[in-house]
């Protein structure tokens, strides 16, 4: 049977025991998820590495939980709970950390919502804020069938030299085989990536600088899902400067994103790339009102 965590995630996701969550009021899930930063630097994966674990994803988002899974898991060095039969957390083991990131899968045979929606946050040490705005979505909203955060911040200094561990911009990445394992299994389904920017000096136009949240397909052409997401977005936030690109702001739009990429490489075209301002953030962090609505948007896309 897959492992549990006792005196963690298992509790905190019996309904009816979940606390409200504040800045200073993490739940106990949240801060299982938050411990998996990776104080020991990114390692790059090999080709061969990266095929195992799609194949080991792949298998897990089909909805197999067996002993013989875990044991699999075990052999590429991730470790995998179960926790309490309602949602899988896939983890580098405590003494194997390379950066490879943590995934997380709903237990159950179809999502809930009628299509399937995985959450991700690439950069949620450096895009502050974007990890826990994840986490409260997905464990208030069981609607969202998965999830994937980084461990490793997207750069860092390693013995005087600039480590590039960013994992919306690296080939050949774990975080590219669970995200194109869940396509495969998903293809009519979302992959929803949340971003975080600065609307002051860093935005080199007006449009850049006056947004408050810019929404893309990655692509220089918007799907009818992403303009219809933008347009839910802009009628429940109508005091924020909701932008479309590339038609109504020309930057940040998630065009070099390698996870994107792979997924169209392989005809998968759900993906979404939102980026949020600081301000934005700071009210999705703590107002779950303000979560329920981006939820609605995207769950209704």
């Amino acid at each position: 049977m897959v492992r549990r965590h006792l005196f963690t995630l298992a509790i905190m996701l019996v309904p009816g025991l979940l606390m409200p969550l504040t800045t200073t009021a993490q739940s106990r899930f949240e801060q299982e998820i938050e411990a998996t930063r990776d104080r020991s630097g990114y390692v790059t994966p090999s080709p061969d590495e990266v095929a195992v674990s799609e194949r080991l994803f792949t298998r897990l988002i089909a909805g197999e939980r067996s002993e013989g899974l875990e044991r699999a898991f075990d052999a590429a060095g991730w470790q995998l709970d179960d926790a309490g039969r309602r949602i899988a957390v896939v983890r580098e083991m405590r003494d194997d950390r390379r950066g490879r990131g943590v995934y997380l899968v709903r237990n159950r045979a179809r999502p809930t919502s009628g299509k399937a929606v995985m959450l991700q946050a690439p950069h949620r040490f450096k895009d502050l804020d974007t990890g826990r705005i994840l986490l409260r979505l997905f464990e208030a909203d069981t609607s969202f069938t998965a999830a994937a955060l980084n461990t490793v911040p997207r750069r860092y200094d390693a013995a005087g030299r600039e480590v590039d561990a960013d994992l919306a911009h690296l080939t050949d990445t774990h975080y590219i085989a669970f995200s194109r394992a869940f396509a495969r299994r998903w293809p009519d389904g979302r992959i929803i990536q949340l971003h975080g920017y600065s609307s002051t000096s860093a935005r080199r136009s007006a449009a850049g600088r006056a947004s408050d949240v810019i929404v893309s397909a990655g692509t220089a052409d918007p799907s009818p899902r992403v303009r219809h997401l933008h347009r839910c977005l802009a009628a429940r936030w109508p005091d924020r400067e909701i932008k479309l690109y590339p038609d109504q702001v020309q930057e940040l739009g998630g065009t070099t994103n390698t996870i994107g990429q792979a997924l169209r490489a392989i005809d998968f075209d759900g993906f979404v790339h939102i980026e949020l301002n600081r301000p934005v953030r700071i009210a999705l962090r703590d107002q779950a009102t303000i979560r329920d609505n981006l939820a609605a948007c995207i769950l209704e896309n």
